[in-house]
């Protein structure tokens, strides 16, 4: 193999890895708000009170719950932690989606 082809093969390969961890990222951060919406759907008919309003959760919540979610996950993959753009990203994308699976099952 030419050094022209192994030095493609390894872009290759680093950009799979890296749209790997896009995606990874991406379905976490989905999953993580879609649990946090459940999860407060839940608490408030226990607790017998109305699933109405806006979105209760805030931004610092949904920071919380990606940096334990994502310390845990990036950790068991062996992958490096979170940039600050990837935090900021996944903390956007987790809360809008909670906020939008609770407006959508009031």
């Amino acid at each position: 193999m030419s050094r022209v082809e192994t030095a493609n093969a390894a872009e290759s390969r680093l950009e799979a890895r890296q749209e790997d961890r896009r995606a990874m990222l991406t379905d976490g951060a989905i999953s993580v708000g879609a649990q946090w919406a459940s999860g407060w759907r839940e608490a408030m008919r226990r607790e017998g009170r109305a699933i109405a309003g806006g979105w209760p959760g805030t931004l610092p919540e949904a920071r919380a719950r990606v940096a334990a979610y994502f310390g845990a996950e990036l950790a068991r993959r062996r992958m490096p932690v979170m940039t600050t753009d990837e935090l900021q990203v996944a903390v956007a994308a987790t809360y809008e989606k909670a906020r939008r699976d609770w407006l959508t099952h009031e």
